[in-house]
Order: C-alpha cells, then sequence, then structure tokens
C-alpha cells in the first residue's frame, strides 16, 4: 500500500452502511423459511422482500432512503440498546434503556406461515416509562409505489398497491400521514402493545379475521400464529 493510499484511508470506516448510516453488522434477521427482514439495533425495518425472497423489496431503505421503505420502532429520545435472540428461536429481543433506567422491550419475529406471511413487534414496558413512535411507510418496488392507505376497522389499516395489501392490526392510536402511518405513545411498566403485519395478494384468498375477533374467542390462533407465540400475544392483550 503506498502512503497516498495509507492516507486515505487512515480514519475511515469502510464497513458497510446501510441508506441510514447504520452498519450493516447492527441489523438482526428474522424470518418465516420463506423470507428474511433485516431490522436495526434502532428498530428499523429496512429490508424485506415479500412476500417471497424473490419478490420486489416493500421496505428497502438498507440500500437507499426511508423513501425506499421502511418501518422504524423505537424509543423517540436517545438511550442505549441491547439485542439477543431468544434461546432456540429466531425471535429477536431488543432492550432499549433510558435515563433513571426506564427500559422496554421490542420483540420481533415472523412466525411460520398458515397461508399469509406476518411480521410481529410486540413492545413491552419494563421499568418507568419511554415515548415510543413508530413510523409504517411501505413502498412497494423497491419504493417506486406509493400505497393507498385505507382504514379496515378499529385497529386495522390497509396499505395498497396493486395486487399487493399489507393488513395492518395494533392496539396503538396510528395516525394517516399520506401514505404512511405514525404514532408516538409512552410505554409504562407492565403494559404491552402489538403490531402484527400481513402481506396478501389480492388475487389469493381473503384477508385474515381481525385480531380483536380472534381474542374474544379466545382461540389460540392469531392471524396464522400458533403455539407459543399466538399464545403470548393473546395473554399480553388481554392486560390492556
Amino acid at each position: 500500500m503506498t502512503k497516498s493510499t495509507a492516507a486515505l484511508h487512515e480514519g475511515h470506516d469502510n464497513r458497510f452502511r446501510g441508506g441510514l448510516g447504520e452498519h450493516i453488522e447492527s441489523f438482526g434477521l428474522i424470518g418465516d423459511l420463506e423470507t428474511v427482514a433485516l431490522i436495526s439495533e434502532k428498530g428499523n425495518l429496512s429490508w424485506l422482500c415479500w412476500p417471497d425472497f424473490d419478490s420486489e423489496a416493500c421496505f428497502a431503505s438498507l440500500i437507499g432512503t426511508e423513501e425506499n421503505g421502511i418501518w422504524s420502532l423505537g424509543p423517540k429520545s436517545g438511550g442505549t440498546s441491547s439485542r439477543r435472540y431468544l434461546p432456540g428461536t429466531m425471535v429477536l429481543e431488543t432492550t432499549h434503556a433510558q435515563r433513571f433506567g426506564a427500559r422496554v422491550t421490542v420483540t420481533d419475529f415472523m412466525p411460520r406461515r398458515n397461508g399469509h406471511s406476518s411480521v410481529v413487534r410486540i413492545v413491552r414496558g419494563i421499568h418507568g416509562s419511554v415515548k415510543m413512535r413508530t413510523r409504517l411507510a411501505p413502498r412497494f418496488d423497491y419504493g417506486v409505489a406509493h400505497p393507498r392507505l385505507e382504514e379496515g376497522g378499529a385497529g386495522c389499516w390497509n396499505s395498497v398497491s396493486g395486487p399487493h395489501r399489507l393488513v395492518l392490526r395494533s392496539n396503538v392510536d396510528l395516525k394517516k400521514v399520506m401514505s404512511d402511518l405514525h404514532a408516538e405513545w409512552v410505554v409504562r411498566a407492565g403494559e404491552t402493545y402489538y403490531f402484527v403485519c400481513i402481506t396478501c395478494l389480492l388475487t389469493k384468498g381473503a384477508i385474515p379475521r381481525p385480531l380483536t375477533r380472534l381474542r374474544r374467542r379466545r382461540r389460540r390462533r392469531v392471524t396464522g400464529l400458533s403455539g407459543v407465540h399466538a399464545t403470548r400475544i393473546k395473554a399480553s392483550t388481554k392486560k390492556r
């Protein structure tokens, strides 16, 4: 290496950074065996080809900007974050710590499919109170297509573009801003909030039934989830 080349590289970080400046090694991977999503330590879901590995990306800020599609979910103010996979699973748990010991966890996973693919994000208050915010901004075809938003009932939104539809169900009060969904809210110790986003082609069957109906019937299946994940969501939402 010449002196000029060494000078060029000295002091520079040559690791790959995503479109939002986050190092690629800070991303966690979740999946359902038929596709995967990448989520940064800050809580940005920045890459997801949906519904399959070879589909066009509807969240692609990893290689562009937020306008190429992003689903952010994290504290409004700074702090420290740590993460782990729950033992023996691809369930990603991120703990956000704030001043004075306030803490929340965000649990992300994609359950194995039962007709539709879904991303589940669960926010739990551990200690104190933390102001959280989220932005769901899908952009189909790698950011080319802005979807239209349609209300689907209490706690339900549909994001539609051509044959593609994302169905989001949540117990957080979301606000429509153009083609995106935004929210800011305070999470206190013992509280649980959920987001379940499902993809379904308009040509392939009906939209799954609302989470609220399934909860009222006390069934052990939640929008295609089964086993321990469905039980956890049902148990946590009963606290509300």
